[in-house]
C-alpha cells in the first residue's frame, strides 16, 4: 500500500514538473480574443521556438477572480480596462506593463435570412443572447445597446462569455445574439447575417493587458503583442487600434 501511495505521489510530481516545463508563459485571455491569440502564439513561437505559450480562456470576470486567488498566470489579456487596473492596485500585476492591446467591435448576429439593421432590435420579439454583463465587458456593452432601444419584447438570455453566445445562436436556441466581431472568425464573414452595432450606442470596448509574473519570457511575448505583425492579425479579426 505504501509503495502504491509513493508511486502515485511520484507520478503526480513528475507530471506536474512536465506540465511546468511544457510552457514558459501562461496567458489568461478573455474569450473574445482567444482565436486571434491562437494565431499570434503560433507566429510568436516560430520566431521564438524555445518559448512556449499556453493560454487559459474565460470571461474577464472569472479570470480576474482566479488571479486574485493567485492563479499561476503570467499575463492577463482582459476585455476591459478596469480589471487590469484593479490588479495593479491590489499588487497582483506590474504597473508599467499596462497596455491597451485592442478595441473591440460589437455586432448583432442571426441565422435568420432577414437582413439585420438599426431597426432590428427596435422591433424584435424573441430571445436575444448576450454575455453575462456582470463578468463580461461585451455583456456590459450589450446591455447599453438594449437599454437604448427600450424594447420590452426582448427576452435576454445570458451566457458566461461571447463563446457561450455563439453556441446559443449556432444551436438556434435563440434568434439573435450580440457578440464580438472577432468571435465570428470561424465563419466566412461575407456569408454572415450581421449588423455592426452603431458604436455611439455603447462605450468603447478598450481591452487592456497586464503582466502578472514579471519574467523575461513574458516580457518578450508582451512586446510581441504590441508589434506591427500583431496589429495585422488583430485587424483581420475586426479589432481597431486603441485610440
Amino acid at each position: 500500500m505504501r509503495s502504491f501511495i509513493f508511486f502515485t505521489i511520484l507520478l503526480f510530481c513528475c507530471q506536474t514538473k512536465l506540465r511546468a516545463e511544457s510552457f514558459d508563459v501562461t496567458v489568461a485571455v478573455a474569450a473574445n480574443f482567444a482565436e486571434p491569440l491562437k494565431i499570434l502564439i503560433n507566429d510568436f513561437e516560430r520566431v521564438h521556438p524555445k518559448i512556449k505559450v499556453n493560454m487559459v480562456i474565460g470571461s474577464s470576470g472569472k479570470l480576474f477572480a482566479q488571479i486574485q486567488q493567485n492563479a499561476p498566470f503570467d499575463l492577463f489579456l482582459s476585455a476591459d480596462q478596469s480589471k487590469p487596473l484593479a490588479l495593479i492596485a491590489s499588487g497582483h500585476a506590474i504597473k508599467d506593463s499596462l497596455h491597451t492591446y485592442a478595441q473591440g467591435t460589437l455586432v448583432l448576429w442571426s441565422y435568420s435570412e432577414t437582413p439585420l439593421n438599426n431597426e432590428s432590435l427596435k422591433t424584435f420579439k424573441g430571445k436575444l443572447a448576450i454575455a453575462n454583463p456582470k463578468i463580461a465587458p461585451y455583456g456590459e456593452a450589450s446591455m447599453e445597446v438594449i437599454h437604448h432601444y427600450e424594447n420590452p419584447n426582448i427576452q435576454i438570455i445570458q451566457a458566461n462569455n461571447v463563446l457561450g453566445v455563439l453556441q446559443y445562436v449556432k444551436s438556434q436556441s435563440v434568434e439573435m445574439g450580440l457578440v464580438a466581431l472577432s468571435s465570428l472568425s470561424q465563419f466566412p464573414l461575407t456569408s454572415l447575417n450581421i449588423w455592426h452595432v452603431d458604436s455611439a450606442l455603447y462605450s468603447p470596448i478598450l481591452q487592456d493587458m497586464v503582466i502578472l509574473n514579471d519574467n523575461p519570457h513574458t516580457r518578450i511575448f508582451w512586446i510581441f503583442l504590441q508589434s506591427e505583425q500583431a496589429k495585422i492579425v488583430k485587424h483581420q479579426f475586426g479589432y481597431k487600434d486603441s485610440q
